[in-house]
């Protein structure tokens, strides 16, 4: 009987190192991907936020930063849906989904975003970029218009 206790303690204590060091890998991962942002590197930034198992709001966030910095815009529009929650400034992720959506041209979607966003907190950013949307918007429509005559 007390082999059984000691393999389930080795069992324990494996597992609980296990858990460890796949935190302190993740951390790592964490700060690489970090470095790799703040030196511009944004694909290599995405690609190890990716990696990292841990599925966090933040995470996402992050990721969705570098996917939209790198030109990945569906990608980085995947990543801030999920984003959303608990660790994550709403009005930011809100401004950042607005501009990958801008980026794609699906201006609706841009113009709902950051009407979102000021709805929890007036920014001049957010509000410049909603006014180009806007402006942007009816020039399409003004030359669908002319098109069609």
């Amino acid at each position: 009987m007390k082999r059984v206790s000691l393999i389930g303690l080795a069992m324990i204590a494996f597992l609980l190192s296990a858990i460890a060091h796949a935190g302190m890998t993740d951390f790592r991962t964490i700060e690489a991907a970090k470095e790799a942002y703040a030196a511009k590197q944004f694909k290599k930034s995405a690609a190890l936020f990716a990696k990292v198992p841990k599925q966090t709001h933040q995470k996402f966030y992050d990721l969705g930063n570098a996917y939209y910095k790198s030109g990945a815009y569906d990608k980085a529009i995947k990543a801030y849906k999920k984003a959303k929650g608990e660790g994550v400034d709403e009005a930011h992720r809100l401004h950042n989904l607005g501009n990958a959506y801008f980026k794609q041209n699906r201006l609706d979607e841009a113009i709902k975003a950051y009407e979102s966003a000021l709805k929890i907190r007036e920014d001049a950013d957010t509000r410049h970029n909603l006014e180009l949307a806007k402006k942007r918007k009816k020039q399409q429509q003004k030359k669908r218009k002319k098109q069609q005559k």
